[in-house]
């Protein structure tokens, strides 16, 4: 029973992510409203940490699913990143003679948090799973 609980939080914290992931997206690229991407990286921001921390406690001991939940977790953090990258590189080769600093701070850091705490919850996963992090 475990396992098959394990998988319904697996499969809530991948949609909280992308839905995380979008909507910083949305933001960035296509114009969504600032207040709307504050809270809706708050709104699925939380919960996709608190059902892949849910995750984890319930696929203890189980070596497979663990690094599932790692590679997934490392993967949503490397989709982060190529975000920043390309933000920066958008904002270097911009042609507008006007600062965009103010605007795309709060983008980088929506995206760099996000990466870091996914990226970081990932890769402990990955280790756990190898016995390592015991």
């Amino acid at each position: 029973m475990r396992i098959l609980l394990g998988w319904l939080t697996f499969l809530l914290a991948v949609a909280f992510a992308a839905c995380l992931v979008a909507t910083l997206i949305l933001n960035s690229w296509y114009g969504f409203p600032n207040v709307r991407a504050a809270i809706g990286f708050g709104g699925f921001g939380i919960p996709t940490m608190v059902v892949g921390g849910a995750s984890a406690a319930l696929w203890d001991g189980h070596r497979s699913l663990q690094k599932l939940l790692g590679w997934t977790g490392t993967m949503a953090g490397i989709i982060c990143g190529v975000a920043v990258l390309l933000l920066v590189a958008g904002w270097v080769l911009s042609e507008s003679t006007e600062p965009a600093g103010g605007r795309i701070i709060g983008r980088l850091l929506g995206f760099g948090v996000a990466g870091l705490v996914c990226g970081g919850f990932g890769i402990a996963m990955l280790f756990v799973a190898e016995g390592k992090g015991n």
